[in-house]
């Protein structure tokens, strides 16, 4: 954990934000992890309830911060670490550009739902219905995507 300072700010793949201090990530939203719960590459190991990642994505340094608003503001600049994991794998990659090679521009976002031990995707299309999935057993597939956050096309390298 030795990227990890006391006064780092953080930026946690579900959204939240987080500040480092005394060994935790104190969250924004409230609550903590601790430092030791977290892997080398700063994955974390479990997973709350919603199937909401605490993930760190970004570790941003900012002098003389006073809030996470100013973090935020900061962030583009201050930007000390920053996660390069894909979100989709390989494969996941490659069978959603085919599946939506006739209609890809009328894509506008993609996103997991997960329900009980079961998760799906949904691809928004302008103008048109959803496209909803068939079900999966949650955590073995799209799992490096957040359940109920919308990507774009760009963020999923597709």
């Amino acid at each position: 954990m030795n990227k990890l300072r006391d006064g780092m700010f953080v930026k946690l793949r579900n959204g939240d934000w987080g500040i480092i201090s005394n060994l935790k990530v104190v969250k924004q939203s409230g609550g903590y992890e601790f430092l030791k719960d977290y892997r080398m590459d700063l994955t974390f190991n479990a997973y709350n309830g919603d199937g909401s990642s605490e993930d760190i994505e970004d570790i941003i340094l900012v002098s003389r911060a006073y809030s996470f608003n100013h973090a935020k503001m900061e962030s583009k600049e201050s930007i000390v670490w920053k996660e390069n994991k894909s979100i989709l794998d390989k494969q996941e990659r490659k069978y959603l550009r085919r599946v939506i090679a006739p209609f890809r521009d009328k894509v506008v976002y993609i996103f997991k739902t997960c329900v009980d031990k079961k998760g799906f995707i949904t691809i928004a299309i302008k103008d048109e219905s959803d496209m909803d999935f068939p079900y999966f057993d949650k955590d073995t597939m799209y799992t490096n995507m957040v359940s109920n956050k919308k990507y774009t096309l760009k963020e999923l390298g597709i």
